[in-house]
């Protein structure tokens, strides 16, 4: 089992639940098999784990110079698994992919940091340096890593709830919580 490979390699990793909007058919299923794939290579190649989980564009978008935002259809929560079976929530990145460099778009605030209370689906804000830039479906422009690079094992819940307890935290995102 995973878990256990994990855990014999790795003295932590982080479990990220990943809720994907149902109104989304081809987005569900997209996820479906990116998540059955990563693990599947996890269980064969513990040894050498892609430090990030990618996220799929869930439509076409047209970035418009300045900032946009991306709402990319899924919610999410995460916490660290360690070797002596402790557990605990924790926040987590969303980092830019290496391949974004062939865009003319930048995550606008650098790193998203995502705290381990937040609900809300995932939302990236890009700074467009061109006049129009086009983003297809299901490309994959950001990713989401873990505190430290540590493993990430990623499980497709089908409720809310599977996402754990309700936060004070909520959905409430970019600056929220004050300036």
């Amino acid at each position: 089992m995973i878990y256990n490979n994990l855990l014999n390699v790795y003295p932590r990793y982080m479990h990220l639940s990943v809720l994907v909007d149902r109104d989304k058919p081809e987005l569900y299923n997209r996820y479906y098999e990116a998540i059955h794939n990563r693990n599947a290579k996890m269980d064969n190649y513990v040894q050498h784990i892609d430090a990030g989980f990618d996220l799929f564009v869930p439509n076409d978008q047209q970035m418009m110079t300045g900032v946009s935002k991306i709402n990319f259809g899924i919610r999410c929560s995460a916490k660290i698994i360690e070797r002596n079976c402790h557990e605990y929530n924790t926040g987590y990145y969303l980092h830019p992919r290496s391949s974004i460099i062939n865009t003319p778009l930048r995550l606008a605030n650098s790193t998203g940091i995502i705290d381990s209370g937040y609900r809300g689906n995932i939302i990236g804000a890009f700074d467009n340096f061109q006049n129009l830039h086009v983003v297809n479906q299901f490309d994959r422009i950001v990713q989401i890593c873990a505190p430290g690079l540590i493993p990430i094992f990623v499980e497709l819940v089908e409720r809310e709830e599977d996402l754990g307890r309700e936060t004070a935290r909520g959905g409430g995102g970019f600056g929220s919580t004050g300036v």
